[in-house]
């Protein structure tokens, strides 16, 4: 009788003859990937030149242009027209690598993020807090709101100038394609030439609009970038100062401190005070002097002038 080792040695080896037949069929079939070749990739598609790398080509584009279109003759409003258009191209492809610029610069660096760094510092330990430089905390927090508010207010306008320069970006790409139906019904060397002038400004004024509307993108990305830097800023300190209050206290030395600012803050602003008043002063008496003058004699364009002069330097005074 067969041992069973030899059993198991001649399953595997019918497994094994299986398994080689069963591949070679595979690979007879047309069409069909064998194992021993890797499938072929697909050919990379060409990279897209960047934002920047594009403008770049744009703004040295429009500055070679501007450079051949030479001195425009006497007369030829159609060249001085482009010319005009290049100028204003040259000047939004320029805005638009600032704006490149000021955003990579924010994504860097989160606005105010160094002034709360130091607080974070400064106030890592225990309590007692210097009573001063909690109140300087809240004073960065006030001015971080406040930014806040003032960006609103910039997304509002940047949103407004969006909508018009969208619909002056429709007007310019219908007057594009009139121009193109205008030069393709030109006959004559003379219309032909004008219509592809007009054709030519046409096309610059659309690129005008593109570039213009981009920058208005670009600007409210910066804006809120902006915006979600500082509400994470806003929220921290907010944090900072709801911990900190509580253990906050004003030092002898640092009460004195305060009285002594507030000393000079006080006569600094009694001599100012004093200096109106003798200014006004000095003002009343010359008005007086100068109404009596101009009673007594023939009344002169100069005089009459100044005494208008003084009676608005004094009515100014006297609401300050």
């Amino acid at each position: 009788g067969l041992t069973p080792m030899f059993c198991i040695w001649r399953i595997a080896a019918t497994m094994m003859l299986v398994l080689a037949t069963t591949a070679t069929a595979v690979a007879a079939i047309p069409g069909l990937p064998t194992s021993a070749g890797a499938p072929k990739t697909a050919a990379a598609k060409p990279v897209a030149p960047d934002q920047r790398t594009q403008t770049r080509e744009q703004l040295a584009e429009a500055r070679r242009q501007l450079e051949a279109s030479g001195v425009p003759e006497e007369g030829d409003g159609l060249t001085t027209k482009r010319q005009r258009m290049l100028e204003r191209l040259i000047v939004a492809y320029g805005e638009r690598l600032k704006l490149l610029d000021e955003l990579d610069t924010l994504r860097k660096a989160r606005p105010y993020t160094l002034n709360q760094q130091s607080f974070t510092a400064e106030f890592a330990g225990p309590p007692p807090y210097s009573a001063i430089r909690v109140d300087a905390l809240r004073q960065e927090f006030n001015a971080v709101r406040e930014r806040l508010q003032s960006l609103t207010s910039t997304e509002r306008a940047l949103e407004s100038q969006k909508r018009g320069q969208v619909e002056a970006q429709r007007r310019a790409a219908e007057a594009q394609r009139l121009a193109e139906d205008r030069l393709a019904r030109a006959s004559g060397d003379d219309e032909v030439e004008r219509e592809r002038h007009n054709r030519d400004v046409a096309d610059l004024r659309l690129k005008l609009n593109d570039a213009e509307l981009a920058n208005i993108a670009l600007g409210e990305e910066l804006v809120q970038a902006e915006v979600t830097g500082l509400q994470t800023t806003s929220t921290d300190l907010q944090a900072l100062i709801d911990r900190v209050l509580p253990g906050q206290h004003l030092s002898k030395e640092e009460a004195e401190q305060q009285q002594a600012r507030l000393r000079d803050v006080t006569a600094k602003l009694a001599a100012e005070l004093d200096r109106r008043i003798a200014e006004n002063t000095r003002h009343a008496v010359e008005r007086e002097q100068l109404a009596k003058a101009l009673a007594s004699t023939e009344s002169t364009v100069d005089g009459a002038r100044r005494l208008k002069l003084l009676d608005e330097t004094l009515e100014t005074d006297r609401v300050v």
